[in-house]
């Protein structure tokens, strides 16, 4: 089992504090990107797939947001 040294968030001071907390949102701001850029990527496949076409690339971001906004708003009401 490991030793537990006592290093908290506390006891750290402010420059290894402000790290701390850049480092974990980086690290959240990466995996959501990669979450949403799998979910464009098997979105724009599908609509491919289909012979779907769409105006842009923004129009299908703003499609692909609004959905998963929409789906995550409805699991969330009912």
């Amino acid at each position: 089992m490991s030793e537990h040294n006592g290093d908290s968030f506390r006891e750290k001071n402010l420059k290894q504090k402000i790290g701390t907390v850049v480092g974990v949102t980086l690290f959240i701001a990466v995996v959501l990107g990669f979450i949403i850029g799998i979910y464009l990527l098997g979105m724009a496949g599908i609509f491919e797939l289909l012979g779907i076409q769409y105006t842009s690339v923004w129009s299908l971001i703003i499609f692909v947001v609004s959905f998963f906004c929409s789906r995550f708003y409805c699991r969330t009401v009912f």
